[in-house]
């Protein structure tokens, strides 16, 4: 249950707890929230108990997540940095979606996602030519996932965020016109 008291701390966002974890165990940083028996959700309800059954949480198993997608799927840019910059977290590995975590930000519309995203798109290794499920490229997913919510406006979400999102994205060299 190493992996619920770590999620708890991203969700809390508690820095110490969360450097204490991963001193004491570097292995978890990478490792994925996958429930140790198929439809026993006893680590996910573990977790759900320690952050208030917070329906944001949307079930890190059920996407395979790891520490970095998750705390990016949250929107919490301060804990992604602790992660990539103290502990080496890779940001290309994926989830059982195809997801690396600026895709995981960017599937949550609110500013604090787009500020993680674009904390995200700064690291030099950081995947922008990576497909989900084959058909969308970071862009094409933010996009679409943004006028899928509440009719095209998500009011988490502002106008300001959303061209700041699309200029970083075209300063890193994204390339608007690949389908």
């Amino acid at each position: 249950m190493k992996i619920v008291n770590l999620f708890s701390a991203i969700y809390n966002e508690e820095q110490e707890e969360i450097k204490k974890i991963l001193t004491d165990n570097p292995e978890i940083l990478e490792e994925k929230f996958k429930e140790i028996k198929r439809f026993n959700h006893e680590m996910t309800n573990a977790l759900y108990d320690r952050c208030n059954k917070d329906k944001a949480l949307d079930d890190p198993s059920y996407r395979e997540e790891n520490a970095l997608h998750f705390a990016a799927r949250l929107g919490k840019k301060e804990i992604c940095q602790l992660l990539v910059e103290e502990f080496g977290a890779n940001v290309n590995e994926t989830n059982v979606y195809g997801f690396n975590a600026l895709m995981n930000a960017l599937h949550v519309h609110t500013d604090n996602n787009i500020d993680t995203a674009i904390y995200l798109l700064n690291d030099k290794n950081v995947n922008l030519k990576h497909l989900n499920a084959g058909k969308y490229n970071v862009l094409g997913h933010f996009l679409r996932n943004w006028q899928h919510m509440n009719g095209g406006i998500n009011p988490k979400l502002s106008l300001n965020k959303i061209e700041e999102m699309i200029n970083a994205l075209l300063d890193k060299g994204f390339n608007v016109n690949e389908p």
